[in-house]
């Protein structure tokens, strides 16, 4: 099971090979259960669209709905156990958003697919880029 951070989750919908390696696009191409997200990425990059930093090619409510439902990418509601495992890890990363997709991959028992060398310092946590 893989959980995609936000900008992950943006290249893979968009294809973006530029950003996103070749060796992971292939074990995305290959991985046979749904990607999943967060749903605090969809909060992301509706402020993100909201602020003109990312531009998506149409409505921000129809690039979601075919980002997810069309996508065959799951969203995983942000319930009480993952907003208090967030506020309980370990303080690597201080960003509020960042660390409810940490813990909703750690509860989830899912690789976090991210970038961000902060997120790969958690201990515990199963992630790739490369």
């Amino acid at each position: 099971m893989v959980v995609l951070d936000t900008h992950a989750w943006i290249w893979w919908v968009t294809q973006n090979r530029k950003l996103l390696p070749a060796t992971l696009h292939e074990y995305l191409s290959r991985e046979r259960v749904p990607h999943n997200i967060s749903a605090i990425s969809v909060y992301e990059v509706s402020v993100l669209a909201g602020r003109e930093r990312v531009n998506v090619g149409m409505p921000i409510h129809e690039w979601i709905d075919e980002a997810t439902d069309g996508s065959n990418i799951r969203v995983i509601p942000v319930d009480k156990q993952i907003a208090e495992y967030a506020g309980i890890l370990p303080d690597i990363h201080g960003d509020p958003m960042d660390r409810i997709i940490i813990a909703t991959s750690l509860l989830q028992e899912a690789t976090l697919v991210t970038k961000d060398h902060w997120i790969h310092q958690y201990p515990d946590l199963n992630t790739l880029w490369e």
